[in-house]
């Protein structure tokens, strides 16, 4: 397959807002059947996130994505002391906004961590004892790499997950909910999608 580098943010404010860092066609139908599409702005990760999604593609072959995904975290997470990776804080309608550096996120804790996670949905980070300290479930944690003019709309998507999960609203839903209030808010900066 050939490792094609792409704009995230392009993609996200034209194609699908849900786009991540790395994708191929079996996960988003729009990529071409030859091709890996990679957020250029994480080229330093480039080998963490190919190896994941190449090992990830095998493993939704044989299992349901919840399994797999289990089983990816056992593997690709380093074991030992957390380096600190809060960057600064902030608050926001009620939730205390956590700008992280997501590489460390992504060694330590969770392998698959990209834009940003809310601690209503990611109560397994949260509650981590190598943190020595159990973070609050209104923590929105936002990832300092991708794009900063992207902050606040995975700000906005995360807090809208948040909120609708503590309504008692499943991920799913609440994650559809999330995407169509984070594209509103793209459409008002002006971003534009094809169906649009």
């Amino acid at each position: 397959m050939k490792l094609k580098y792409v704009s995230g943010m392009k993609i996200r404010n034209t194609i699908d807002a849900d786009f991540g860092v790395i994708g191929s066609n079996k996960i988003y139908s729009y990529i071409p059947k030859n091709e890996i599409w990679f957020d250029r702005l994480y080229k330093e990760e480039k080998e963490h996130f190919l190896k994941i999604h190449l090992y990830e593609l095998k493993l939704i072959k044989e299992m349901r994505y919840e399994k797999a995904r289990k089983i990816i975290e056992k593997r690709f997470i380093v074991k030992g002391k957390i380096p600190d990776f809060v960057v600064k804080k902030t608050k926001y309608k009620g939730f205390s906004v956590v700008y992280v550096d997501g590489r460390i996120i992504r060694e330590y804790l969770d392998p698959k961590f990209i834009l940003g996670c809310n601690g209503i949905l990611n109560k397994k980070i949260w509650k981590n004892k190598i943190l020595n300290k159990k973070i609050w479930k209104r923590d929105i944690w936002i990832d300092i790499r991708q794009d900063k003019r992207e902050y606040k709309y995975t700000l906005i998507h995360e807090y809208e997950e948040a909120k609708l999960i503590m309504q008692g609203m499943n991920y799913n839903d609440a994650h559809d909910y999330a995407i169509a209030a984070e594209k509103a808010a793209r459409r008002k900066d002006g971003a534009r999608y094809l169906k649009d």
